[in-house]
């Protein structure tokens, strides 16, 4: 099999400057020793049950200081490679919704459960001279407010000499605002989902659907929504389930190969995530290192589908790619090919969890 190597990613540097800036600007009082003490207890609740995570930590100062310096960065490095990789491949077959983005007709986007705002400012990295009409849901007051002035700085950092962004916000929970915009007719081109499905006390498929029910039909594809997930095997599990759960309704872009039931839902022990290499802001790395995280690397699991089903063939003939959906094991290491396990060679060199590989 033929592979690729993909390169690491970051933070555009307007991206990261207007982040920094905006953190200064807005928490000017937070010292480093309570911002540390705050990043370490909120990588505890992260790594344990999300239930146990205060329904709205992100309208508490100190928490949102700390999140904003540590967790959002790396949380939209994780958007940015999960979205170049849609980009890409709904590009290749025609689907990606951005493509026909004008002033005039922008891309209308909805980030649900928008938190800080790290999905569509990962968007605005892979896409920034594409015109934006943006709405930001989330039930947590103060950090929509911050997610809102956040990305508009992001945008306007990006493209300077441009149109002032149009960025709109709901304070509100997801599933009662995601009714009211189906039943007044509020469409969207794209939906980002970002550490949203993680955190839901209920079943995952009724609000994914209520969100592609506000997929605009006549956008390519039927629309498109991405979620990004973290890299757990519970929470990776539960979007594999997810995504085979509503095959027969939607057309899948990434990160699958092929569209057939997923091989790795059903065995016990396999779960699907993707690995990229990434260069973290200094200040991240120094942290992530202090606490024993990663350094090099970010870690997650996604999905992006369009809103109809069979909206076109993948980007390859059936067999020809599969992803790499393990570590190096004894045998070589395991891909999905055609919904179907296979190996490559032990002695091929290492790959990372979710490189596309071509026969």
């Amino acid at each position: 099999m033929r592979q690729s190597t993909p390169e690491p990613y970051r933070l555009p540097a307007p991206l990261r400057r207007a982040g920094e800036a905006f953190l200064a600007e807005r928490f000017p009082k937070a010292t480093p020793g309570r911002r540390r003490a705050w990043i370490a207890a909120l990588s505890e609740a992260f790594t344990a049950e999300r239930e146990a995570l205060p329904g709205s930590y992100l309208n508490r100062p100190e928490a949102r200081s700390a999140y904003l310096a540590f967790f959002h960065p790396q949380q939209v490095i994780r958007g940015i490679a999960a979205l170049d990789e849609t980009k890409t491949r709904a590009a290749a077959r025609g689907l990606w919704p951005g493509a026909a983005a004008t002033a005039e007709r922008p891309l209308r986007v909805l980030d649900a459960g928008a938190g800080l705002g790290a999905m569509t400012q990962a968007l605005v990295a892979v896409e920034p001279d594409t015109p934006l009409d943006v709405v930001l849901v989330d039930h947590q007051k103060s950090g929509v407010a911050d997610a809102r002035d956040l990305t508009a700085a992001c945008i306007s950092s990006m493209r300077p000499k441009g149109a002032p962004p149009r960025v709109r916000t709901a304070v509100s929970h997801l599933e009662p605002w995601v009714k009211k915009a189906a039943e007044a007719g509020w469409t969207y081109d794209l939906v980002l989902v970002g550490g949203v499905l993680n955190e839901l006390r209920g079943a995952w498929p009724p609000l994914v659907r209520r969100l592609l029910a506000v997929l605009d039909p006549a956008a390519p594809g039927g629309g498109m929504l991405v979620t990004v997930e973290p890299a757990i095997p519970k929470v990776a599990r539960q979007l594999q389930e997810l995504r085979d759960d509503l095959l027969g309704e939607t057309t899948t872009v990434a990160p699958c190969t092929h569209g057939a039931e997923c091989p790795l839902a059903k065995l016990i022990r396999d779960w699907c995530f993707t690995v990229r290499p990434a260069e973290l802001p200094r200040a991240v790395a120094e942290e992530a290192a202090r606490l024993g995280h990663q350094t090099s690397e970010i870690r997650f699991a996604f999905w992006a589908a369009c809103g109809r089903p069979d909206a076109a063939p993948f980007e390859h003939p059936p067999g020809a790619a599969g992803r790499i959906v393990s570590d190096p094991v004894p045998g070589g290491q395991v891909v999905c090919c055609e919904g179907e396990r296979e190996r490559l060679p032990e002695s091929a060199p290492r790959r990372m969890r979710g490189e596309i590989v071509l026969r």
